[in-house]
């Protein structure tokens, strides 16, 4: 089963913190994090069952601990057995999730997406993977050669289909007529029954793909013969062509596949507002760059005096002659520019108190607009709500370091000055080895301690031009302006090594960790931050294998 679609599964103790268990799916949004108590999987948290636990009224979680917004309905298995052996042993249970569990004794879930079609799956007809034809044409096997090679003349039949009194019992070519005709002289003697491919099985195409793939285990036979309901011969298929077009119907369509990535917006909506609503009292409206509202907190629908209407998906066009503010939006977008004017100050154009300040923020990616967020705040909080917007949006929550936005953002900006100044820099690419042995043994909570000390250190080793940010997990990336191949490769690399070098004290716990490197430049090995940090990326995967 370890063709499907797997989604990385976390061991945590049950006692975990919601809270903790929320930040990693954030991390990851298609990670799952599996509850273990006495040793043992009591049940699995991921997207799909924290949207699952939200009460529909306030939005909030209805659990208070992480069990009980988990799933506990889910069959285990090896990850080496094989899908049909699954399917029998586990057809009279009834389960919302498949983990697969391997020889070292890591745990996966099979994604929501695959899932889904494994529970359709024996409902799906064969038919629905028979190639599309008129029929294939039957003789009976007593017939003479001569009619088959007339009708096999015809390209579209490249079969024929020998008939006994209880059905078909083989299939003839144009290769298997012309291979007899080479051993006798006499074309009217050579029968159906003498030269048909008698190594067929029949199957019905109104059969369930399940038990076609039942009955296809282990066939020594290479030819399947498919009939309609009413007895006529539908098609001949190669056996090792139909058991992977079976096998195609579990692969899931891509509007499915996004699934995972629908569930985790809508989650992280939902921070999203719990945070700005509950820790910052800033009335927030997220806009799309087409100007739909994405989401709109309380405050704000408060302040706009729509506490009771959903503006969720609503167009800020339509709204703008009943909406002062979204007016206003309308005509500001234009202003916006992600280098001289990236906020736009709106606060005397509303019809708010004069101690409100209204801005217009752009959210950019690559010069072009991904979205807008509008904020709507008394004036004597801005300051304190700008800087936890900022480090909400710029910063990894955990380790405080710079996260993949400001990371994106400062290469785009170092690519750009390099080229300015005809230039060099360098990106470092670092993975922690042994972290996931040492989360693992002692837990979460060590593991997050480890990162953030880790962090530390980086940050105490570089110069003031240098950036450091969090990838996620365990990947951190080393931004090194004006590096020339050899400063890069040996000064850099070895004040690494040498910070984490010293052990980790992690409260009554001391460990090691080191790292693996990989290390690309620009111009010379990319031009754009995707490709810099994927040759990084490689550098770093060559240099962990060969042990350096």
């Amino acid at each position: 089963m370890g063709s499907f679609r797997l989604c990385q599964c976390e061991r945590m103790p049950a006692s975990t913190e919601l809270k903790c268990i929320i930040k990693r799916l954030q991390e990851s949004p298609e990670a799952c994090v599996g509850l273990m108590a006495g040793g043992r999987l009591k049940g699995i948290v991921t997207i799909e069952t924290l949207i699952a636990n939200l009460d529909s009224h306030s939005g909030r979680l209805e659990g208070s601990s992480a069990l009980e917004c988990a799933s506990t309905s889910f069959v285990m298995t090896s990850g080496d057995v094989f899908f049909t052996d699954f399917l029998y042993e586990n057809s009279s249970k009834s389960y919302d999730n498949i983990i697969l569990t391997s020889s070292h004794g890591q745990i996966s879930l099979v994604a929501k997406d695959t899932f889904r079609q494994i529970l359709t799956f024996k409902n799906r007809r064969i038919r629905e993977v028979l190639p599309v034809t008129s029929g294939v044409p039957a003789l009976n096997e007593k017939e003479s050669c001569l009619k088959a090679l007339e009708l096999l003349s015809h390209e579209e039949h490249p079969h024929v289909v020998s008939l006994g009194n209880d059905g078909p019992t083989g299939v003839v070519t144009r290769h298997d007529i012309s291979r007899a005709i080479e051993m006798r002289q006499n074309l009217w003697d050579i029968r159906l029954v003498d030269v048909a491919q008698s190594n067929v099985t029949v199957l019905r195409e109104d059969i369930s793909a399940e038990e076609a793939l039942f009955q296809l285990e282990g066939n020594p036979n290479r030819l399947i013969i498919c009939e309609d309901s009413d007895g006529g011969v539908r098609s001949v298929v190669d056996i090792m062509q139909l058991r992977r077009a079976l096998i195609g119907l579990l692969k899931p369509k891509k509007y499915e596949i996004a699934y995972q990535g629908v569930a985790q917006r809508q989650l992280s909506d939902i921070l999203i507002e719990r945070v700005m609503s509950d820790t910052m009292g800033i009335g927030v409206v997220a806009l799309t760059p087409d100007l739909e509202i994405q989401y709109s907190n309380r405050t704000a629908k408060k302040l706009l005096g729509l506490s009771s209407v959903s503006l969720s998906r609503k167009s800020a066009y339509s709204l703008s002659h009943d909406i002062p503010l979204l007016e206003n939006v309308v005509h500001a977008v234009g202003m916006l520019d992600p280098v001289s004017n990236p906020v736009v100050d709106l606060s005397n154009r509303t019809d708010f108190p004069s101690n409100y300040q209204t801005k217009l923020t752009g959210v950019w990616k690559n010069n072009d607009p991904s979205g807008f967020i509008v904020t709507i705040q008394n004036s004597t909080d801005v300051r304190l709500a700008e800087a936890k917007l900022r480090k909400l949006a710029y910063y990894d929550a955990l380790t405080g370091l710079p996260n993949r936005t400001l990371l994106f953002e400062r290469l785009n900006m170092e690519i750009r000055k390099s080229r300015r100044y005809n230039e060099e820099f360098a990106v470092v690419f670092v993975d922690l080895n042994g972290f996931k042995g040492i989360n693992d043994r002692y837990g979460h909570r060590y593991g997050d301690q480890l990162l953030i000390k880790v962090a530390n250190r980086f940050s105490n080793v570089l110069r003031e031009t240098d950036t450091v940010a969090r990838l996620g997990g365990d990947e951190f990336l080393f931004i090194l302006p004006g590096a020339s191949f050899m400063e890069t490769a040996w000064v850099v690399s070895k004040k690494i090594l040498a910070v984490l070098d010293e052990p980790i004290v992690l409260e009554e716990v001391t460990v090691s960790i080191d790292a693996s490197f990989g290390t690309a430049y620009f111009p010379e090995n990319g031009l754009t931050p995707e490709e810099l940090i994927d040759f990084a990326d490689q550098e770093m995967y060559e240099s962990k294998r060969l042990g350096l």
